[in-house]
């Protein structure tokens, strides 16, 4: 038996005050970096074609294979029984409903041996019984599969596959040292038919363009699909849509002019093609609307005028008249519905929800979402009067206690100019009114990227409510140029980075101050991408924020312009190119405003970021650098624009933490991940 020592009550309230005191840091309160990174996300609902059944898909970090491992899970519309219909060591996603609602389709990364050989494994099609067992493979497209739909009598299946390379371009790719020659040899994807019982696939079509969405027209005789140019990611804005008969491969086009033209989806009569339209404007600002065509030929026109914001995704109903798409409202996104001919949009979703992903049955009436607030997690829910009424069907079940979670609210204030700006504020544990709190500041990409009332512990590498459980107050402003408000307000900033939204970031911390909730002596900011471009822009502005973190940060205007991915993106952004807006690009560009800077920063990039180079990071690296600035750069292998691999983005989340504690709040200790990496759930 043990023997204790004698411990005083004086004592013992000496102890108790310390951790009560000392609980945000060392996260008795709240939720830690841990807890956060293994926050599971639903996605790709999908309804039954008689609306019994509902699948849809779960994706949650796996640490010992390092990536984010997505399965499919299937509910009973009645009971709300569910189950994990998949469950490999790779990602099972994008489930589709066989006709006869008896099997379900996917696409799987399952390796089948491959990776022993040392090759990585294809996204492929499997099939799989709605009543269980083994899932068979369907293709074995040597690049993968990337889109696919049941043809409607269910015997085939159309799917995308990007070119073989050829044994040229694999010669040279075991060389590793050869020439390259810039835009040639494109590898398109391109259409594909196969039985759904398997066999050898036929390709149809042969012009060598890139095919991106696909439709089978009601009697299976023809397939609507979206095509551009090529795979590059500005070749959008200059897609059509076309449909191609399966028997002869007769191709006629629907809708040729020029802009963003995708997602073609047919009316249940046939009579119809509906798609997704920037209207003739190749601009990233600009909306997306819903466009119908006679699929017989004719003029196309836009039916979703009176809906000022970007269309997500769309369904007929069975009438052929009425379609019901998704969209974004503010920090909300919403069901609406329209009709074909014109008119008012009705919204048919309620509540402060996120209603991210949904899908329609055959009869039109029943219609699953996922739906989620900001205190909720997601949740698959069923309506069956089309969409007025949902129920819960099933939750998605969270690795931690969603009652630890720290308060988040939405908040407004005004701008200097007239707007009133909104954000998501996320107070820390244990907020006591009239005391001051250190701040962090997220700024979110795009720059129309939103920050919404979602559910998430965690906005991308930015551990949220890691940060409130350890004092901190969290703001993530949406500041004109944001998604949601708009095409006005998404067009606010043209021109104009730095500027008007840099003005009502700072208000928003002002407000934050005059409430008496944030401590001005200490704050920090950080974002990425264009949140990271505004990080960079505002420690050139202030020395207000004691610390910064740019990730994946554009911070030369000029050079990012010849190095992206996305060449057109700033021209439309700032009226033209860099040489005829020279001015614009320099003034607006945070390395031709650096000298001076003092913030301690650091910066995150990945190392095969093509949307924004690496060296846009390492230019401001070396410029703080230079200037004996307290600065860090962290480079990350393998990882493009979005890192996906979960070991990173945790690695991002403590190194944050860290940096804000030691330059906010001066506390030196370093918080750590486990030493021992437990598989995810």
């Amino acid at each position: 038996m043990i023997r204790t020592k004698k411990i005083t009550l004086l004592s013992v309230w000496i102890l108790f005050g310390f951790l009560l005191a000392a609980r945000p840091v060392f996260g008795v309160a709240g939720l830690t970096v841990e807890e956060v990174m293994k926050d599971r996300a639903a996605s790709q609902v999908q309804v039954s074609p008689d609306g019994s059944k509902i699948v849809f898909v779960v994706s949650s970090p796996d640490y010992k294979l390092d990536v984010y491992r997505r399965n499919i899970f299937l509910s009973d519309a009645a009971s709300g029984q569910t189950l994990q219909l998949t469950n490999g060591p790779r990602s099972d996603f994008y489930p589709r409903w066989s006709p006869d609602g008896k099997q379900i389709a996917f696409l799987s990364e399952r390796s089948e041996g491959t990776e022993a050989e040392g090759k990585k494994p294809k996204t492929q099609i499997w099939v799989i019984s709605v009543g269980g067992g083994e899932a068979q493979k369907l293709t074995d497209a040597e690049e993968g599969v990337s889109a696919f739909e049941w043809s409607p009598d269910g015997k085939s299946v159309a799917y995308l596959s990007a070119d073989r390379p050829t044994e040229d371009e694999k010669k040279r790719e075991k060389r590793k040292d050869d020439w390259i020659e810039v835009d040639k040899a494109f590898r398109f994807a391109r259409l594909y038919v196969i039985a759904a019982g398997g066999g050898k696939p036929r390709q149809l079509g042969k012009e060598d363009a890139h095919v991106t969405r696909l439709s089978w027209s009601p009697d299976g005789s023809a397939i609507a699909y979206s095509v551009q140019p090529t795979p590059k990611v500005h070749d959008g804005f200059h897609s059509k849509i076309r449909a191609i008969k399966v028997a002869d491969e007769t191709t006629r086009d629907l809708a040729t002019w020029d802009g963003a033209n995708t997602d073609p989806r047919w009316s249940p009569d046939g009579k119809t093609v509906a798609f997704l339209s920037t209207r003739g404007q190749v601009d990233w600002i600009a909306n997306r609307y819903l466009t119908v065509v006679p699929a017989a030929g004719g003029e196309p026109k836009i039916v979703s005028k009176a809906f000022d914001e970007e269309v997500n995704d769309f369904r007929w109903l069975p009438d052929s008249r009425t379609i019901l798409f998704s969209g974004d409202a503010k920090t909300q996104a919403h069901l609406f519905s329209l009709s074909v001919e014109g008119g008012a949009v009705q919204q048919i979703s309620a509540g402060e929800f996120v209603y991210s992903s949904f899908d329609v049955a055959r009869d039109g009436r029943s219609v699953a979402a996922v739906r989620a607030a900001l205190a909720t997690p997601p949740t698959v829910i069923l309506s069956t009067d089309t969409g007025k009424n949902f129920r819960e069907v099933s939750k998605v079940q969270q690795p931690f206690e969603v009652a630890e979670m720290s308060s988040m609210s939405v908040i407004r204030w005004p701008s200097t100019d007239g707007f009133t700006i909104e954000g998501i504020l996320v107070k820390p544990a244990r907020y006591e009114e009239g005391r001051r709190y250190p701040l962090l500041v997220i700024v979110h990409g795009g720059p129309a990227g939103v920050f919404s009332q979602g559910f998430t512990a965690r906005r991308y590498v930015y551990p949220a409510q890691a940060f409130a459980t350890e004092g901190y107050v969290v703001l993530l402003p949406n500041p004109r140029g944001s998604g949601g408000y708009g095409e006005a307000f998404r067009r606010a900033n043209f021109q104009d980075w730095g500027g008007g939204d840099y003005r009502d970031i700072m208000a928003g911390v002002d407000y934050l101050i005059e409430k008496g909730m944030a401590d001005a002596d200490r704050m920090g900011v950080m974002g990425w991408s264009y949140g990271g471009y505004m990080t960079s822009w505002i420690i050139t502005q202030t020395k207000r924020f004691r610390a910064a973190s740019p990730g994946a940060a554009v911070t030369n205007l000029y050079s990012f312009f010849g190095t992206a991915d996305i060449p057109p993106f700033l021209p439309q952004y700032f009226g033209g190119f860099p040489w005829e807006q020279q001015s614009a690009y320099l003034k607006h560009s945070p390395m031709f405003n650096v000298k001076g800077v003092s913030t301690p920063t650091l910066i995150l990039h990945g190392m095969s970021d093509v949307r924004v180079p690496l060296s846009q990071g390492e230019e401001l690296y070396e410029a703080l650098k230079a200037q004996n600035v307290p600065v860090q750069m962290v480079k990350y292998p393998r990882q493009g624009h979005g890192f996906n691999e979960p070991r990173f983005q945790r690695d991002c989340a403590y190194r944050l933490m860290n940096w804000f504690n030691e330059h906010v709040r001066g506390q030196k200790t370093k918080l750590e991940p486990p030493a021992e990496e437990e598989k995810a759930e």
